[in-house]
C-alpha cells in the first residue's frame, strides 16, 4: 500500500494531521550540515554508486516506511 507523500517544509499543524502511523524521513542531511558533511567525506572508500545520501527516518511505534530495497549501502 503507498500512502500519502507530502514535501517539506511541514509545519507543527501538518503534524497534527497525520494518522496514527507514520514516518518521516529527511534526505541529504550533509548538504545542510557542515559537520555531517565532513562525515560523509569519511565513507570515500564505499564507491559512490553504492551510497546515496545521509539520511534520518523517524516513526512513532508502528510507523514504518515499509518493506524495501535499496540499490546503495544502508546503515
Amino acid at each position: 500500500m503507498i500512502g500519502k507523500f507530502f514535501f517539506s517544509p511541514l509545519s507543527e499543524k501538518d503534524f497534527q494531521k497525520l494518522p496514527e502511523k507514520w514516518s518521516v524521513l529527511v534526505q541529504n542531511l550533509e548538504q545542510w550540515s557542515p559537520e555531517l558533511g565532513q562525515l560523509w567525506n569519511k565513507f570515500g572508500f564505499i564507491p559512490q554508486w553504492q551510497r546515496d545520501d545521509i539520511m534520518v527516518s523517524y516513526a512513532p511505534k508502528g510507523g514504518s516506511v515499509g518493506k524495501h530495497y535499496d540499490e546503495y549501502d544502508v546503515f
